[in-house]
């Protein structure tokens, strides 16, 4: 009995190790997330106002031609997953897992798995899609969140190269929108083409593979916000204005990203903060409850020698 007392009194030190752990990782978490938070929906605020500027401009005709608002059959697709590079954050990866393969799903009924190429922030993504068989052609791994922008940046260059030379139709990018600290939401959204009134992909399932719009088409325009004069001329202020579209767009979505990845990582190390408290409860119960049978169980024996010794 002095054995299992021992062994419970282990099992409680090392449940308390862990806990010290999981705490200190939920106040680093929150600590970032504050700071993400902040910062993302900033880009929410600024990233609505560019989407009813664009929007008001591409009412128009003079848009017409760009080749970043063309929209053709889809033949080839790029995607971009947006992943954690860590664990621990509850089921923030497997949902955003989950979306990644919907989408990939709805775009092979259409394309061949060749025709789609993807791109992934984080390491858990890397690794889930390499063990399912797919070929990733880019991966940034451990991004710090000062450097988002510059990452923003350089995908932006990439795509709309690739989408303009004809080596891809269609641009899509799956994250988790941050809606509150308890609350994460997978989402595909469309970066190319710009202007697309229609869904990605013609599949069926809304729920899992549509993206949401960028820019025009999401709410009517009154006709007298349509008279603009374009200096020096509508192909140059377009030229000028839709890469920084898109550029604002992945990096509000990178935003979200982060985060999302904070706040679900916040939660889950909460969580078994808590679980750790109820289990040192149940183990501090169970040590006393056999401190207590072997006290009674010694003081049986000694009443039981004593008696015995009287007999004699």
């Amino acid at each position: 009995m002095a054995q299992a007392v021992r062994d419970i009194r282990r099992r409680i030190k090392a449940v308390r190790s862990t806990q010290q752990i999981t705490r200190a990782m939920q106040m680093v978490a929150a600590a970032r997330l504050r700071k993400a938070q902040g910062r993302a929906l900033s880009a929410r605020a600024y990233s609505e106002k560019l989407d009813e500027l664009l929007e008001r401009l591409t009412a128009d005709e003079a848009h017409i031609g760009h080749s970043l608002l063309d929209r053709r059959p889809v033949r080839r697709a790029t995607v971009i997953a947006v992943t954690a590079d860590r664990g621990l954050a509850g089921s923030y990866n497997t949902n955003l897992f989950r979306r990644v393969e919907a989408c990939l799903a709805a775009l092979v009924r259409d394309i061949t798995r060749d025709g789609v190429e993807i791109l992934v922030v984080g390491r858990k993504g890397r690794d889930y899609l390499r063990r399912r068989g797919w070929s990733v052609t880019r991966e940034e791994i451990g991004v710090p969140d000062d450097d988002l922008g510059q990452l923003a940046r350089e995908f932006t260059v990439r795509i709309i190269d690739t989408f303009s030379r004809g080596a891809t139709d269609e641009v899509l990018v799956v994250y988790s929108r941050f809606v509150s600290p308890l609350v994460q939401r997978p989402e595909v959204l469309r970066l190319l083409p710009v202007a697309s009134p229609e869904p990605a992909s013609e599949t069926g399932d809304e729920e899992a593979t549509a993206p949401r719009r960028t820019g025009a088409g999401e709410r009517p325009v009154e006709q007298s916000e349509l008279e603009y004069v374009y200096e020096p001329s509508p192909r140059t202020v377009y030229s000028l204005l839709l890469p920084k579209f898109v550029t604002n767009q992945l990096f509000h979505t990178l935003l979200e990203a982060r985060a999302s990845e904070y706040a679900a990582r916040m939660t889950a190390m909460k969580a078994a903060t808590d679980n750790a408290d109820d289990l040192i409860e149940k183990l501090t119960l169970e040590m006393h409850h056999a401190r207590q049978t072997s006290i009674t169980r010694e003081i049986m024996e000694l009443v039981g020698g004593a008696e015995a010794l009287e007999k004699r």
